[in-house]
């Protein structure tokens, strides 16, 4: 977004997240939540199909998928919240 390796700084990455820590906060929640699911799913396919990679990959599929929608979430986070964010304001 910023077109620069200035914004992998850090400093900027947790400052950001310390200005909208609840919604962050609910992401990350969602996060675990998936990998939780995706663990679960992989856990049950291994039980119910025999066939050799097969649950690993619709788990992984599943899981893919999830994490999309993750992307989807953060990227409502900053719309929602680009005022307080405030990451392209002009000096």
């Amino acid at each position: 977004m910023f077109d620069s390796l200035a914004a992998l700084n850090p400093l900027f990455i947790v400052g950001s997240i310390l200005r909208v820590p609840r919604e962050y906060g609910i992401v990350v929640l969602v996060f675990a939540f998936i990998l939780a699911l995706r663990w679960v799913t992989a856990t049950l396919l291994e039980m119910l199909l025999r066939i050799p990679l097969a649950p690993t990959l619709l788990a992984d599929l599943l899981g893919l998928g999830l994490l999309i929608v993750v992307a989807r979430i953060l990227g409502l986070l900053y719309l929602t919240q680009k005022g307080l964010l405030g990451w392209f304001k002009r000096p």
